[in-house]
């Protein structure tokens, strides 16, 4: 098991809270909100090999009231900080670790909203280290389940080239496949076939998008449906492969983002979902609220 750090970024909004509270929630993980050592310190102090920059930024970082609340030793800081490389990230690691250990856990974590602008000297820094945030592209959540190349730009070219993902491992299943029994092999084909429908469905739903008719939500990657009902079934299906595969045994769905100006006209209503949310007790309103509550909620059979 991975004991590498765990950082949940992502936009406003997005599910970082729940997120954070679940694997808060886990015996071995602790989790901390909103430190801002990355995107307020991070190479703010000039090069912290230099003692005296390093007493700067660590003095800055004391100040910061959401580092306060765990306590950290300045003198424990000090000892250890020059016992290794003398950088941010072993700096803010630091900060953490000894948090951790003293709620008696061996993993930490921080919530932090675009962190991943950080990504690059983070993975260099940590290479263990986690970094999850909310994706909504079906595509982006098959590749990162199914998607085949030990490289980026082996990923590239089957995309290019337009082939199916099981192409390029059809090998190693048939190898596989004869090595099972009947049964087994019956529940190999239903789960590559299930691979290669979902696939499938995702390839239309990107051809469609970039027919040039006109979208529902420009904006929206090339890989999301303008239907909402269709997005959700296809995301709940990627989690179900999961499941089978035991690629995961947990996930986290958000509908979508709290201050969501969508507009969901299959519940019956026409009011946008955050205005709706801020119904001010007006029964109208209200009934707007609980219709489009009703409808997100009408999505989940689906999935069981």
């Amino acid at each position: 098991m991975s004991f590498g750090p765990i950082f949940i970024g992502g936009l406003a909004f997005s599910g970082k809270t729940q997120m954070r509270l679940m694997l808060s929630s886990h015996p071995n993980i602790a989790m901390t909100r909103r430190t801002y050592m990355w995107t307020r310190f991070f190479n703010r102090y000039g090069d912290l090999g230099h003692s005296e920059n390093f007493e700067r930024c660590l003095t800055a970082l004391m100040q910061q009231k959401h580092i306060r609340v765990l306590e950290p030793d300045p003198d424990r800081i000090r000892r250890e900080f020059w016992q290794d490389a003398p950088t941010y990230a072993r700096l803010f690691a630091l900060i953490h670790k000894h948090y951790a250990e003293r709620l008696g856990k061996p993993r930490w974590g921080d919530q932090l909203g675009f962190v991943e602008r950080f990504a690059a000297p983070i993975f260099s820094a940590l290479p263990s280290a986690k970094m999850i945030h909310m994706i909504r592209d079906p595509r982006a959540v098959f590749e990162q389940l199914f998607g085949a190349g030990g490289t980026p730009e082996q990923r590239a070219e089957r995309l290019r080239t337009d082939r199916s993902i099981l192409d390029w491992v059809m090998g190693e299943m048939n190898g596989l496949r004869r090595q099972l029994g009947a049964a087994d092999q019956q529940r190999l084909d239903l789960y590559t076939d299930n691979i290669r429908e979902l696939e499938q469905r995702i390839r239309r739903i990107e051809a469609q998008n970039m027919s040039g008719e006109e979208r529902e939500i420009p904006e929206a990657p090339v890989g999301v449906p303008d239907s909402f009902s269709e997005h959700m079934q296809i995301m709940f299906d990627l989690q179900v492969l999961a499941f089978m595969a035991d690629t995961t045994r947990i996930f986290s769905l958000k509908m979508g983002r709290d201050a969501s100006p969508r507009v969901y006209p299959e519940s019956g209503t026409d009011s946008p979902y955050h205005a709706a949310s801020h119904h001010g007790g007006r029964e109208e309103r209200v009934r707007d609220f609980e219709k489009i509550n009703r409808y997100h909620v009408s999505m989940i059979p689906y999935f069981l």
